[in-house]
């Protein structure tokens, strides 16, 4: 999996699933559920995960440190406070369950299956590099704060 570590930014590995499900959803064979506030429940998926993912941000900014996943060595602070209270990952959080909601819009079974796989690379691509990082920065406080909050949920 180190061939995965930050060779691109979580938000372009988003947009690659992103696609995929679109072509997946217009490929056949054409296996789509259409049911009753399919689309409700999409908006309100989607909704959900802005909300995670701009809370992250706020917070991030609230404590005057980098939003950057390519920088993160220039991290000033460890955020344990708002969202962070409840996952270590609410901006990538935020575009997992984006991609859930596509999913369920487009109502095709094939494309939920492009989630895990985007949760499998920001995890080792992205998250466990970044924790290292962290870890070394912030030592104990870092560990304790792993021990009381999950990864992702």
């Amino acid at each position: 999996m180190e061939a995965l570590e930050r060779r691109l930014p979580p938000p372009i590995w988003f947009l690659v699933m992103f696609g995929l499900m679109t072509v997946t959803a217009l490929a056949p064979p054409d296996w789509v559920l259409d049911w009753p506030g399919q689309r409700v429940i999409a908006i309100v998926i989607a909704g959900f995960a802005i909300a995670v993912g701009a809370a992250g941000l706020v917070e991030i900014y609230r404590h005057k440190t980098t939003t950057s996943p390519t920088d993160i060595e220039d991290v000033s602070q460890l955020v344990v406070t708002g969202i962070y209270r409840f996952t270590r990952n609410p901006m990538y959080l935020g575009l997992a369950l984006l991609l859930v909601a596509y999913a369920v819009a487009l109502g095709d079974i094939w494309t939920i299956l492009f989630v895990p796989v985007f949760v499998v690379i920001i995890t080792y691509g992205q998250i466990k590099p970044e924790e290292r990082v962290l870890a070394e920065r912030f030592g104990g406080a870092y560990r304790d704060y792993t021990e009381k909050v999950r990864r992702w949920v």
